[in-house]
């Protein structure tokens, strides 16, 4: 459908070229990045004041919605985080479940389509002089 547009394009002046969305690209891997950044840092921490239970954080996509289960399971974010209620750490682990879950779709969006350009491409060349009169002079052109 999208070639019907393109139909009179004069030939050997532009060319048509397909590329990958790189807006969806682009945007999803800062957001799978940003995400899964986010949950290293806090699990490493967490890690460091010996709370195992949020190691599931260093699986992609599906390690905050893990780690959401296995806390809020085990005795409640209380129990398990020393005080902390729901809205300091579940609310971050759905944030960041999100994040991934959204950056891994838009990845996913931007690789499988394509859009259609049209390139400039380079005007055929002729290798011997043309000779040709502009108003009062006489004109010699081309590549050599």
């Amino acid at each position: 459908m999208e070639q019907a547009q393109y139909r009179y394009l004069p030939p050997g002046i532009y060319h048509l070229e397909s590329k990958p969305w790189e807006t969806p690209i682009i945007a999803g891997a800062v957001m799978l990045v940003t995400g899964e950044l986010g949950s290293a840092i806090g699990a490493s921490f967490a890690l460091a004041n010996n709370v195992t239970s949020v190691a599931p954080l260093y699986i992609p996509i599906l390690g905050p919605w893990i780690t959401l289960g296995v806390v809020g399971g085990s005795g409640g974010f209380d129990a398990e985080f020393g005080g902390f209620s729901f809205a300091l750490v579940g609310l971050p682990l759905i944030v960041d479940g999100v994040l991934q879950g959204a950056g891994t779709v838009l990845l996913a969006v931007g690789a499988s389509g394509h859009t259609t350009i049209v390139k400039d491409g380079e005007a055929p060349q002729s290798t011997t002089p043309q000779v040709g009169i502009a108003g009062n002079r006489i004109v010699i052109e081309g590549r050599f």
